[in-house]
């Protein structure tokens, strides 16, 4: 397994009081050395602790007097600055996530942020297509719907009664999905897309218990259905496409009519199938308890949570799949006996989830409660990161080089940035990003 953390670390800090030289290689401090050796610049220096360069420090200037290597701006002009807005700073985290290229992002004529509303207690959700270089904003309402997904440059989603699949144009258009279909008799259907929403696998199931699984990109080019079947009086079920549409992850035990109650999908016998090659390969420790499961972007890294009889707390377990190297990290002590959202990072050290209470959730004594729970696989521990409480944050990106957690909001919507190290959690939007369209 790679740790993921590079050599090094930080550099110790200097003494308290000590000063460091300007040196050539800033041109700003060599521009304002010129100016303070002709003493013709009347401005203050300002900036970042240093000295002044050999040879130009002024006759009786303390040593220990620090100079600073930028002109300090007017307090009218410090009051005047615009402060960047919290849409700002989660353009920025879009950004990072997506992984745009920067000569794509140069060569794009358009990005289009998409956000979702759904308020708790309305039927109308509201999808948001922002231009993130105008500013203006396409408004589409949808009536009922839910498993809201961008999918190439629309949105897609699902009728909450009559389960018909639909999608949404960035200019507002609502229209049936052309080839994600449901035909008469289907009871369930789940999806899942590449990290880069640029192709999409889904489950289609029947009444008679038939499972189907097809894969396509976004536009519906290359539409195959997978030969694949589920267990006896079981489905299948998503899990994740790696990138290029080169893996696909699922479950081959999933309960045909989930549990009204249950949180989270539980999956008990994980398997990968490539989709280039028509191979099918078994995954270590499967079939596994009816627990959480995730896999990395690129296909290569598998984790679980496992615990006797599928109830918490539960214990972490990841496989790197080329060298069948593997990390155990104890279960940590929490009263929760469920969970789910399941996130790894990208080599696999660093994964997130949501546990639950479970208890009297059933009968709807109680409702449900959420902790959010950090595993460090390197260090071999498991930490709550959030307390329990009604509010399920769902993770959906590690960020700032795994420094921080890109949330939505489940229960009140928004999304989120929650710091690692400190624990400060950080609205940056009252709807749930969706993610980028770039054209």
């Amino acid at each position: 397994m790679r740790s993921g953390q590079s050599g090094g670390g930080f550099a110790p800090a200097p003494p308290a009081g000590a000063t460091r030289p300007c040196t050539p290689r800033k041109p700003r401090c060599a521009r304002l050395a010129a100016a303070y050796s002709r003493k013709r610049d009347t401005r203050r220096w300002r900036g970042r602790r240093c000295a002044p360069p050999a040879g130009l420090a002024k006759p009786g200037l303390e040593a220990t007097k620090s100079l600073r290597c930028a002109f300090q701006r007017t307090r009218a002009a410090h009051r005047s600055a615009p402060r960047p807005h919290a849409l700002m700073l989660l353009a920025w985290v879009a950004a990072l996530v997506l992984g745009v290229a920067s000569a794509h992002a140069q060569s794009a004529t358009q990005r289009i942020e998409v956000y979702l509303e759904q308020p708790p207690n309305s039927p109308t959700a509201r999808l948001y297509f922002m231009d993130a270089f105008s500013g203006l904003s396409t408004v589409a309402s949808v009536e009922s719907g839910h498993n809201f997904t961008l999918l190439g440059d629309y949105v897609l989603y699902q009728k909450g009664q009559s389960g018909a699949v639909m999608r949404v144009r960035a200019d507002g258009t609502l229209e049936p999905h052309p080839f994600i279909q449901r035909t008469a008799d289907t009871v369930a259907l789940y999806w899942v897309t590449t990290p880069d929403r640029a192709a999409v696998a889904w489950v289609r199931v029947n009444a008679m218990g038939q499972s189907e699984a097809y894969v396509a990109w976004a536009d519906g080019s290359d539409l195959r259905q997978l030969p694949l079947s589920p267990e006896d009086t079981r489905a299948l079920y998503p899990l994740a496409l790696s990138e290029g549409r080169r893996l696909f992850f699922y479950d081959s035990a999933y309960p045909i009519v989930p549990p009204q109650h249950m949180p989270f999908p539980l999956l008990a016998h994980v398997a990968e199938y490539d989709i280039e090659g028509e191979m099918l390969f078994p995954l270590p420790a499967e079939p596994n308890c009816a627990c959480p499961a995730a896999v990395t972007a690129d296909g290569r890294i598998f984790a679980r949570l496992e615990a006797p009889q599928g109830q918490g707390p539960f214990a972490f377990h990841v496989w790197d799949l080329l060298t069948n190297a593997d990390i155990q990290v104890p279960p940590p002590s929490l009263p929760q006996r469920q969970a789910g959202d399941l996130l790894l990072n990208a080599t696999g050290t660093l994964a997130v989830y949501n546990a639950a209470s479970g208890l009297g959730v059933e009968t709807g004594l109680i409702p449900e409660q959420y902790a959010l729970v950090l595993v460090d696989a390197a260090a071999g521990e498991q930490r709550v990161l959030l307390p329990a409480g009604p509010d399920r944050y769902i993770p959906q990106a590690f960020i700032d080089e795994d420094a921080a957690l890109l949330l939505t909001g489940s229960t009140r919507g928004g999304t989120y940035k929650l710091d690692l190290e400190s624990g400060a959690l950080q609205q940056v939007s009252e709807r749930i990003f969706l993610g980028v369209i770039v054209r």
